[in-house]
This record gives structure tokens, C-alpha cells and sequence, in this order.
């Protein structure tokens, strides 16, 4: 009995699996879209998408009567067949997600996610970045945006990129032109199908080349920067401090830029921007003039006057060549290096570009150091009429290079020029040739005790010279003046203490002063010359001597003398000395 109700169960549950052959329900995705990700069983789909609105199709494979069902308002998913179309919305708020069940009955057999990215944003820390002339880099800026990636790019060369985080570095190379010059660095981000959908743009200047100042200074050390006038600039003590300036500054109040150093060290100081002058008189102190040790470069940096630019920095050894015209509104260079003792050199091209200048008085004065200065300096100073006390006391300057003025036939006052340049030895024959318009020679050798002759010719051609008060005065070496020295001078009038103190003087041409027959100061002109053992000059007419004593005697060849007073005194080995003290006593006294 057992046994047959076993048989019964067991054909009673056979036949139960027989009546119903309907597989389980599944699905299978599949999409050629690069966006859609489908899991390796196929079962389930994750769909990653831009911001924009957008449709997605996907083939479902199934067994049964599926539904689709977002959680989503703005995610829909429509089936048409085995065509799973999901649409989405566009995004203009925040990264969403949302789920698309494939639903049979309750049960949810298939899933779909989708991840909406948020429209992009993009802010920079700055839209603006400055370099100066020398290039380099500057801080990085800093970029925010709701995205994985951006992309910066620049429309000129001279600009390198480079990115570190959230970090755009920008480094910039020199500009050799010395001009001001403009870039832009544009940074791009987006969606991967427009990566490059919104932007923003940094506005990249380089400005001309920086004012450059080396400064040597002890611990403590406080500089004074000779800095004066209207003045808009940003200056890099080197220390890793910089400040920006915008202010009138002026000296004679106390309205001076002061610096202090912690530590000892030579530091480079960059001023870049605008300074309408450089000034180191009034306010300066000789501790802090004796900082400056070097001009490193002249940069561009609007100046419009060097008056007293380094006045009395004992310490300024080198100055640099003025390759970018860097005085180019500058009027001045009134005493601008006067007693720089250190200086060794002049660069060649200082005033290169100097159009408007009209004023170098004193500029070299008391530059004690100097031996030689370049041949063409005074070519561009094309309006600089004097160069009264220009290369006065230079003490270790030993001559003048030839074509010194070769280039500057404007040049009328040579006062005091190379006055007490107690090292020159020779000069150049022909040093003044083409100078027709030069008149003032006062002092301009005075006191250059070492000068042995005057040469030949040596201001022939001058034809608009009209004094030459003490032009040797106390030239205590000097031996002999050459022939024809003045010829072609018509147009002077004083020869006052032309040689006077010139003790080993021995011998003077008796025709010195043949073309210059209107004089009419010849005081002291060979006074106390004790060893001037010659004829005094003469200049012969019709055969018979006139010696500048007796011109008074010939009204009709010569100006008459008005003062003459000690022309002679102590010149005892004149072969006519004594007709001159019998009958000219007062050329004596």
C-alpha cells in the first residue's frame, strides 16, 4: 500500500513540470554607443552623459513582456520592439543620476543607470599676468573648475605652459626688443564632446626691460634708491620683497624710497614701470651712496632726467651698455656721474638715442678712475652744445681719443672740459678738427700737470674761438707748444693765462699767434714760464716784426691789447726781454 501511493506522488509531480515549459524571464543589452557600458553578463547597462539633452538606443533581448520604469522625471526610457531609447534632459544645475528598472510584473529583472554630468564652469584666479623685460616665470594662477580636465594655450611663442593640479604656471622668455608686447592665454574646458566648450582668457603683458641696480651692503644696511619726481613702479629689492609704488617723490623734503637689508649681501634691485628721475644729492647719505656698486641694466623705464643720477657714489664701479635707447626722453645728464671714483669704464653706447639731451655739464667730473673713454660717445648727442667740465679731474685718464669730436661739429663751449686731468700725457694732433663752431676754451686743459707738448695744428680750423683764458694753466710738464696751433683762430680776443705757470715750458713757435689779430686780453699769458728761452711771437708785416707787445703800434693789422698785465712776468730767458722791459714794463707786472 505504501509503494502505490510513493508511484502516485511521484506521477502526480511529473506531471505538474510537464504542463509548464515558460522559461525564467532575462534580459540581454547591447549598444554601439561608446557611451553606454554593458555589463559582462549583459544584464545591466550604465550610461554616462554630458550636461546637453541627449537620446541613447539600446537593443534588449528578452522573454517576456518588459517595462521600463525611470525613477527619474527628466530620464525616460521608451521600448519598441528589442529598441530601448533613453532620453534625458538637459543638466544646468548639479551632477544626477538615475536608475531605469526593466520591470516584469513587480520583479525587476534588468537595470540601467545613468549619470548626467553638470554644465561646465570655469573661473580663473587672475585674467591678467605681467612680466618684465627680462622674462621668467611669476606665481601660478589658480583654476577652478566642475570638471576633470582643462587646457591652457597661448598665441605667442615667447610664452611656455605648463599645468600642476588646479596650477597654470606661465614663464615667459626675454624680449630682446625692449618694446612693451602683449600675449593671451586662453583656458579651455568641457565635456568630452566639446572639451573645449567654455573659456576664459589671461591678458599676458611683457614690459620693457627693467632698471637693474646692484647693491653691496652689510647686515643692517639701509639703501636710499635714487629714485626722484613722478614716480609708478614695482621695485625687487632682491630678498624676495617687492613692492609697488605710485607717488611723487622729492628729496629736498625727505621724500626718499629707503631700504633696509637683515643680511650682508650683494643684491640686485629691479625697478620696472615709470620714474621720471634718477637723483642722489639732496637726502642721500654717503653710507648709502657707497652701497651702489653696479648698474646692472639701463631697462626703459620713462626717465626724463639723470640731473645728479648717481652723484658721488664713491662705489659705482660698472655702468652697462644702453642697448633698447633707454634716455630716450631724457633732457639731462647734468653732474650725473660727478665723483663716481670707482668708475673704470664708459660704455661706448650710453647715449645711444639720446635726441633730447641738451645738458651733460659736469657729467663725468671727479672720476677718478676712468683711463680711457670710448671714441664715438658724443655721436648721438646731436643737440649738446657744451661740455663745459664734461671730463673734468678725471685723474687717471690718460689721453683723448682722436676722433673724440669727430662727430659733433655743433659743440661751441669746451670750458673746463678736461680740466685737472693730471694723468694726460699726450693728445691727439687734430683732437678740435671740424669744431668751426667752437668759441669757450677756458681751462679746458687747466692744471693737467703732466702733458708734455701741445701738437700741431692742434686747434686749427676753430674759427669761431674767441677765448682761451688759462686753457694750459699750470701745465707744469709741458715743454713745448707745436707750430700753426691756432691757425685759422681769427676771432679771438683773450689768450689771458693761456700758459701761465707752465715752468719747464721751453719754446713756443714766434708765429703762434699770426691769425688771431684781435685780441685784446693777452694777461699773464706766459707768466712765470721762466724757462722759455725763445723770441717772444711776432707776426711779421711788410718785413718788419710785431710782437703782440707792439700791436698796439699798428692799428691797421691788430686790435690793440687792452689788458696784457704780467704776460711776461718771469720770463727772463726771452731772447727779447730785456726790450720788453725797457720799453713794455707792463707786460712784466
Amino acid at each position: 500500500m505504501r509503494q502505490f501511493y510513493a508511484l502516485l506522488c511521484l506521477l502526480l509531480f511529473s506531471g505538474a513540470c510537464s504542463e509548464d515549459d515558460t522559461p525564467n524571464p532575462a534580459v540581454k543589452f547591447s549598444s554601439p554607443d561608446s557611451d553606454v557600458k554593458i555589463s559582462q553578463d549583459g544584464t545591466s547597462a550604465a550610461i554616462t552623459a554630458t550636461h546637453h539633452a541627449g537620446q541613447f538606443v539600446l537593443t534588449m533581448e528578452k522573454n517576456f513582456e518588459a517595462v521600463p520604469e525611470s525613477d527619474r522625471s527628466w530620464c525616460t526610457a521608451v521600448l519598441s520592439g528589442d529598441r530601448l531609447t533613453v532620453e534625458i534632459e538637459e543638466n544646468a544645475e548639479e551632477l544626477r543620476n538615475a536608475a531605469i528598472s526593466i520591470m516584469n510584473g513587480e520583479s525587476v529583472i534588468g537595470k540601467i543607470t545613468v549619470e548626467q554630468g553638470i554644465a561646465p564652469t570655469l573661473s580663473l584666479e587672475s585674467n591678467t599676468a605681467e612680466f618684465t623685460n627680462e622674462g621668467g616665470g611669476i606665481d601660478p594662477i589658480t583654476v577652478t573648475t566642475n570638471q576633470e580636465r582643462w587646457d591652457a594655450a597661448c598665441d605667442a611663442g615667447w610664452i611656455t605652459i605648463s599645468k600642476e593640479g588646479d596650477k597654470l604656471r606661465l614663464t615667459a622668455s626675454p624680449n630682446p626688443d625692449g618694446g612693451n608686447r602683449p600675449a593671451v592665454v586662453t583656458v579651455t574646458t568641457g565635456c568630452k564632446d566639446n572639451p573645449a566648450e567654455v573659456s576664459a582668457a589671461i591678458n599676458v603683458t611683457q614690459g620693457p626691460p627693467s632698471l637693474i641696480l646692484e647693491y653691496t651692503v652689510p647686515a643692517g644696511g639701509k639703501i636710499i634708491l635714487p629714485l626722484s619726481g613722478a614716480i609708478d613702479c614695482t621695485v625687487d629689492y632682491g630678498d624676495g620683497y617687492s613692492e609697488k609704488l605710485a607717488l611723487t617723490l622729492n628729496p629736498a623734503t625727505g621724500s626718499l624710497i629707503n631700504y633696509e637689508y637683515a643680511e650682508a649681501g650683494v643684491y640686485e634691485v629691479s625697478v620696472s614701470g615709470s620714474v621720471e628721475q634718477l637723483y642722489s644729492l639732496q637726502g642721500h647719505s654717503e653710507t648709502s651712496r657707497s652701497y651702489l656698486t653696479a648698474v646692472k641694466q639701463w631697462g626703459n623705464v620713462n626717465l626724463t632726467s639723470m640731473y645728479y643720477a648717481f652723484y658721488l657714489c664713491s662705489n659705482l664701479k660698472t655702468l652697462p651698455e644702453n642697448t633698447t635707447d633707454s634716455f630716450a626722453e631724457v633732457t639731462t645728464f647734468k653732474y650725473a656721474f660727478e665723483g663716481c671714483s670707482g668708475l673704470q669704464t664708459i660704455p661706448a653706447s650710453l647715449f645711444s638715442g639720446c635726441d633730447k639731451v641738451t645738458d651733460v655739464l659736469g657729467c663725468f667730473t671727479k672720476c677718478a678712475s676712468l683711463t680711457s673713454v670710448p671714441e664715438n660717445l658724443l655721436a648721438p648727442l646731436k643737440n649738446v652744445t657744451s661740455l663745459q667740465s664734461f671730463l673734468a679731474h678725471c685723474k687717471q685718464l690718460k689721453t683723448i681719443p682722436a676722433g673724440f669730436f669727430a662727430r659733433s661739429p655743433q659743440i661751441t663751449t669746451l670750458k673746463y672740459t678736461f680740466s685737472g686731468n693730471t694723468a694726460f700725457e699726450t693728445l691727439p694732433a687734430g683732437l678740435f678738427k671740424g669744431l668751426a663752431n667752437a668759441t669757450n676754451f677756458e681751462e679746458t686743459f687747466y692744471g693737467c700737470t703732466a702733458l708734455k707738448e701741445i701738437p700741431d695744428e692742434f686747434f686749427a680750423g676753430c674759427t669761431s674761438a674767441d677765448i682761451f683764458r688759462s686753457c694750459f694753466f699750470g701745465n707744469k710738464a709741458l715743454t713745448k707748444v707745436g707750430r700753426n696751433v691756432f691757425k685759422g683762430c681769427t676771432n679771438v680776443t683773450s689768450y689771458k693765462w693761456l700758459l701761465a705757470n707752465c715752468t719747464e715750458l721751453v719754446s713756443v713757435p714766434a708765429d703762434m699767434f699770426d691769425d688771431s689779430r684781435k685780441v685784446t686780453d693777452f694777461s699773464g699769458t706766459f707768466r712765470d714760464a721762466a724757462k722759455l728761452a725763445v723770441e717772444s711771437p711776432y707776426t711779421t708785416i711788410d718785413g718788419v716784426k710785431v710782437h703782440i707787445y707792439e700791436r698796439s703800434l699798428h692799428p691797421d693789422a691788430f686790435t690793440a691789447p687792452k689788458s696784457f698785465g704780467t704776460c711776461f712776468r718771469g720770463c727772463t730767458a726771452l731772447t727779447d726781454w730785456d726790450a720788453i722791459g725797457s720799453g713794455y714794463a707792463a707786460w712784466t707786472k
